[in-house]
């Protein structure tokens, strides 16, 4: 049976569902401030849906588009713990990780069927391809922000 998508997950389902491992999401933990799971009177974590959300999101900025700690901390800071979300959604229904945003139902009715449906087809890959583009465009300019203000290496 699987659980609701509104439940709290341990840390053992966070790992499964994402692949992070447990050692990095305690360390995430210890790093960002925003990552507060409950923790039960055993200590044990249990991470809200919008905590896995969070760490969705986490994830995709540092194992995906390869940005540091730091990096991610400005990004909360800069521009909050939704915009950060919203980069990883995840389905919390025990499915495969997807991108709950666009594979919503309501524009299933909307599309007309027959040769001009797949016009609206085209138009939704194309809507997708925009999407990755200016992720990817938001995420360069992240890291040129996180690189201008990075302190000087020392040599």
């Amino acid at each position: 049976m699987a659980k609701s998508r509104f439940a709290y997950r341990t840390i053992g389902e966070v790992e499964k569902l994402l692949g992070v491992p447990q050692h990095v999401l305690r360390y995430w933990e210890s790093q960002i401030s925003h990552i507060k799971p409950v923790r039960r009177g055993s200590k044990a974590r249990l991470y809200r849906p919008e905590d896995v959300q969070l760490i969705a999101g986490i994830n995709e900025l540092i194992n995906e588009k390869g940005l540091t700690i730091k990096a991610v901390q400005e990004a909360l800071k800069s521009h909050g713990v939704k915009y950060v979300s919203d980069i990883g959604p995840v389905a919390l229904d025990n499915g495969p990780m997807a991108d709950i945003s666009t594979d919503g139902d309501s524009d299933a009715d909307d599309s007309p069927s027959g040769p001009a449906g797949q016009q609206g087809s085209e138009s939704d890959d194309s809507n997708k391809r925009l999407a990755r583009v200016f992720s990817r465009l938001e995420h360069l300019r992240m890291r040129i922000h996180s690189e201008i203000n990075a302190p000087p290496a020392e040599h």
